[in-house]
């Protein structure tokens, strides 16, 4: 495993491959995990900042429909490679785990995965989706040290994966984070000349005097959550909403301005002395920035950036306007305790109003401002720094911190337009390609070199106004996607990149046809049917990233896939045929897109208005039955006198306000179906205690849910509902006839 200090993580000599095939124990080569895994060496020395989606790995939930959604969203509006997604099995809680957990169920298999694909010298960023636990408890490994709130976030956990995965407790510490300039936010600071803004790359090491080395040193890795979508988190709907706008607001130079809130509240107060050097930098760089003697602005309609400090902050009731690419965050305790019952506003009120991020601490910090962002933030975003950038250079301590948001985010980039010659979109080629990479715009960007990408796999690189040859011949035939990246000569090193997708064709047009029907758009709830062939092949297989969806026995066939493994939104289906038994030869397809349309929403029911009393209704099996009115912990049933073997039935009604795709989150030890409006739309037959997540679309007004179940154990039940976030059942939002 990675070691604290030292070499970055995972970083090894890349070996010369062509393929890298996976085989099941019958010993049949099988679905081509490592398919885009390619001949090419590791450039060491010629490490790229600044980020782009070549550098981001995505986690996802692969139990939760949220999380899967959310995912492809966010590949499809970033252009992530295809190679570049991890899905978990995750089971447990989305509120909270502990850290040997998250070490051997989330951050292990990441670094693992990143390792085996050969991704370890190019991977800035690691993004989790939703439905992953925000919170991670290390109370276990306490030895000496006395920690009153010994909980950690998943993104600052992540940013300091080595010193995690070591074991060290210093993780921790209040000046962990090397990569921020050592501006320690005390007022005598605020007369000292303002940190310069740097690019990040994981393969940087930092000093403690924060100098950037390239061997030794401290080395991380930048994290965000793209939304949370549980307890007091968002609706999909919401966190879809901001990274769209996000993504278009990269290189837009905003017109807003950024707000500095400033009132007697403590949490104002110790950062109040950062704000004018602070505004007057933004102003230096030609950014409206504002210093307001207020909890909040009021009746803003150009909020591009915020800094505050309060425990309760009005949101609604301020009439601000947030505009595409802001960073809004808030100085208080609980602002990412986003469990059901955490109080203090939290940090999605911010994702709600249209900010591109935010974040907030998981666990009382104390008031410690290192752990908290420095109005510096807003500075390293506006000289071009992405999101994550900004955010990671301006806390010392960012253990406990969770950041939420678009780590690519850059409002402020001067972002270069990129031309190619030696290869066009869409063209089909063999034999060896020349290819000189050019920087069209604007005329003032000085590329460093450029970057050479295939199947988001970096290839090469190769200095300004020199060409650089592609052996096709080495490469099997069929589609790929060749990614050209410039990068930025000054300090941040921003990149701009351009994609050309093209088809080898070296040995007789060796092709394979791939389609799917429906052609455009499959509803949740149908079947979609996978039509492949290519002649001579003894296999064929249908991938989602790198995540084997379907296989074909033989050179041609069928498959149906079920759409509720893919997640709603865009989906790529990439498809690739393997040689005969005795041959090593593969060839790829165009890959496909399908949009996956949420289910059908169910219709309102007329409202239940006679003798309804709040909770919902418990029915045993011999008839008898009572109200339930809260079901926080998992035990209810049997505190209600459940006992084993004993069928149940949960029923009430609820009120939606809106149309939408809410969601049910259920976890039972024992059968359970779930029923709505008298439909059934999910059944469990495992007693296994494993959240579930179960998307359901209702049209404004009255609905009925009903829960039947039953346990060969004293039943546990674990019953929210919600959009946004997810409330347990109980008598604040459910109706019942008694």
């Amino acid at each position: 495993m990675p070691t604290a200090q030292g070499g970055p993580i995972g970083i090894q000599p890349w070996k010369r491959y062509l393929f890298n095939a996976i085989r099941d124990r019958s010993g049949c080569v099988r679905a081509l995990l490592l398919f885009w895994t390619l001949t090419f060496q590791v450039f060491e020395s010629h490490v790229q900042a600044g980020g782009g989606p070549q550098n981001v790995l995505v986690v996802v939930n692969s139990r939760s429909w949220a999380s899967c959604t959310i995912a492809n969203y966010f590949c499809a509006l970033r252009d992530v490679p295809a190679g570049h997604v991890v899905y978990l099995d995750w089971q447990d809680s989305v509120d909270q785990t502990d850290i040997q957990k998250f070490r051997d169920k989330i951050l292990g298999p990441v670094i693992q995965s990143i390792e085996q694909r050969h991704l370890a010298a190019q991977i800035d960023y690691i993004v989790y989706s939703s439905d992953l636990p925000y919170a991670i408890s290390y109370k276990q490994e306490l030895k000496n040290k006395q920690d009153r709130w010994p909980t950690a976030s998943i993104t600052g956990l992540t940013y300091l994966t080595p010193l995690v995965m070591a074991k060290r407790e210093d993780f921790s510490a209040h000046n962990v984070n090397w990569y921020m300039r050592p501006w320690l936010m005390l007022r005598s600071d605020s007369q000292q000349p303002l940190p310069e803004s740097r690019g990040f790359c994981t393969t940087y090491g930092w000093t403690a005097d924060r100098k950037q080395v390239n061997k030794t040193g401290r080395h991380y890795i930048l994290s965000t959550m793209l939304g949370f979508t549980s307890g007091r988190g968002n609706s999909v709907s919401e966190v879809i909403r901001g990274l769209r706008k996000s993504a278009g607001a990269d290189g837009t130079f905003p017109p807003g301005t950024i707000y500095f809130a400033q009132n007697n509240d403590v949490r104002s107060v110790v950062r109040q002395h950062a704000f004018e050097p602070v505004a007057r930098e933004l102003r230096s760089l030609g950014i409206k920035s504002q210093i307001v003697q207020r909890i909040v602005p009021h009746g803003k309609s150009d909020i591009q950036g915020l800094t505050t400090g309060q425990a309760e902050l009005n949101w609604t009731q301020s009439n601000n306007r947030i505009l595409p690419g802001a960073i809004c965050e808030n100085f208080t305790s609980f602002g990412a305790v986003l469990a059901e019952h955490g109080t203090q506003t939290p940090l999605s009120v911010f994702i709600r109003a249209g900010a591109a991020g935010t974040c907030g601490t998981v666990a009382e910090p104390m008031a410690i401002l290192n752990k908290f962002p420095h109005p510096m933030l807003h500075v390293h975003y506006a000289r071009g720094c992405s999101l994550a950038e900004a955010f990671y250079q301006s806390v010392h301590g960012p253990y406990q911190l969770l950041i939420v948001g678009d780590p690519l985010c850059r409002p402020w980039a001067k972002i270069p337009k990129i031309g190619v010659k030696g290869l066009q979109a869409g063209q089909t080629v063999n034999g060896t390609l020349q290819i000189t990479p050019t920087v069209l715009s604007p005329r003032d960007f000085q590329p460093r070199y450029f970057e050479i990408y295939l199947q988001g796999q970096k290839l090469a690189v190769v200095q300004p106004e020199e060409s650089w040859d592609l052996d096709t011949t080495k490469l099997a035939d069929g589609y790929l996607e060749l990614r050209v990246v410039a990068v930025d000569s000054a300090a941040i090193q921003t990149q701009g990149y351009l994609t050309l997708p093209f088809t080898i064709d070296n040995n007789n047009n060796n092709q394979l046809e791939f389609s799917i029907r429906p052609k455009d758009s499959v509803s949740w709830n149908e079947k979609l049917t996978v039509t492949a062939a290519c002649p001579g092949s003894s296999e064929i297989v249908i991938f989602q990233h790198r995540r084997v969806l379907a296989k074909i026995e033989g050179d041609q066939g069928q498959a149906e896939i079920d759409p509720r493994l893919l997640g709603m939104g865009q989906v790529t289906l990439s498809c690739i045929a393997t040689g005969s038994k005795d041959t090593t030869t593969y060839v790829a397809a165009k890959p496909v897109r399908v949009h996956v349309a949420p289910p059908r929403p169910f219709a309102a029911k007329s409202a239940p208005t006679r003798n309804m009393v709040p909770g919902l209704l418990l029915r045993r099996s011999d008839g008898s039955k009572q109200i339930v009115k809260k079901t926080n912990q998992a035990s209810w049933p049997s505190e209600k006198g459940i006992g084993p073997r004993q069928p149940y039935t949960l029923q009430g009604y609820f009120q939606v306000p809106t149309e939408d795709v809410y969601q049910f989150q259920l976890a039972v030890n024992g059968q359970a179906q779930l029923w709505i409006d008298g439909k059934q739309v999910f059944e469990k037959e495992s007693p296994a205690y494993h959240f579930n997540y179960i998307p359901v679309a209702f049209r404004e007004g009255w609905h009925q849910v009903q829960l039947r179940g039953t346990s060969p154990y004293a039943p546990r039940v674990h019953f929210a509902f919600g959009g946004p976030g997810t409330q347990t059942v109980g008598a604040d939002r459910f109706r019942c006839r008694p």
